[in-house]
């Protein structure tokens, strides 16, 4: 009888925290429409309206339905989006929170979970973090070959983003620029640089550069210079859309799109990726956006 009270009792705490599978199907269910309406207001949507759509979406959802297993998708979903925009501590906390062992998990979305927290620890020059997150995601990542080749090859570039973390010099290049004639770091010694990887069809870079001109348009006769390094594989659309947006700073295009030569060496994983080099050539500041930007470059031209 005794025993008999106690396991009642012992229910009596349990039962509440449990959520019923009917909870979890609606769940699932709210998260797939969110994902669907999102989707479906991609191409028409201004990027920076559609992620404050998501963010706001999102954080309604796991106000409803936390716990679940579609909740953990929020925050991976959460964690990708703050990643983009550069606010790297939101997304770390949402990261970490997919992560929580009480949110039941799907084994599929493991490798891409691990893959999104290797490349936030890169950004936050967390490499030794990084590097293991990584390997975690070759070994999550199961039959996904793809999402496993990723990951490897960031292991591989290991070496290469450590030389790249602020406060280095990066290794200087020799190329030839869409005006025919060489480039390189050596040139620009003595300016603020911007090094801008971008792409025409590239959602947040279309996004970010009105920001970007707005700055060199202010601070280049201060001194400062932006680099492009076009990771589109179509010239003449990366000319049409430099002549429509009266792109004044000098470009890189070597037609291999996400294999372009300067994307392997430097080790560019994601676009926009930007490096902010000071007057000497050492990195100060990587993938600033908008007002940050700016400020920077104000800094750094000491204007």
């Amino acid at each position: 009888m005794k025993r008999h009270f106690i396991m009642i009792l012992v229910a009596c705490f349990v039962l509440p925290a449990m959520i019923s599978a009917q909870e979890v199907d609606k769940a699932r269910e709210e998260f797939d429409g969110i994902m669907k309406s999102l989707e479906a207001k991609r191409s028409s949507t201004p990027m920076p309206k559609l992620i404050d759509m998501a963010e706001r979406e999102l954080l309604a959802f796991l106000e409803k339905h936390p716990g679940t297993e579609a909740a953990g998708n929020a925050h991976l979903m959460l964690g990708q989006i703050y990643s983009s925009i550069n606010r790297l501590e939101d997304a770390e906390k949402h990261l970490l929170l997919y992560f929580d062992k009480d949110i039941p998990k799907n084994p599929k979305d493991l490798g891409i979970a691990k893959f999104s927290m290797g490349n936030l620890y890169v950004s936050m020059t967390r490499f030794d973090e990084a590097e293991k997150v990584f390997r975690e995601a070759v070994e999550a990542s199961g039959s996904d070959a793809k999402m496993k080749q990723m990951a490897q090859s960031m292991i591989d570039r290991m070496s290469i983003l450590k030389s790249l973390a602020i406060g280095k010099v990066p290794d200087d290049f020799s190329a030839t620029a869409t005006d025919g004639k060489p480039i390189s770091f050596g040139q620009y010694r003595g300016k603020v640089v911007l090094v801008d990887f971008w792409a025409t069809w590239c959602a947040p870079c279309r996004t970010e550069m009105p920001h970007v001109k707005k700055v060199y348009d202010k601070y280049n006769p201060k001194g400062f210079e932006i680099i492009g390094i076009s990771m589109d594989d179509n010239k003449a659309k990366l000319d049409e859309y430099i002549k429509n947006k009266s792109i004044k700073w000098r470009q890189i295009f070597d037609g291999k799109g996400w294999k372009s030569e300067l994307g392997q060496k430097y080790a560019v994983a994601s676009i926009p990726t930007t490096l902010l080099l000071d007057r000497e050539g050492v990195i100060r500041y990587k993938n600033l956006r908008g007002d940050e930007l700016e400020k920077a470059v104000k800094e750094l031209t000491g204007n």
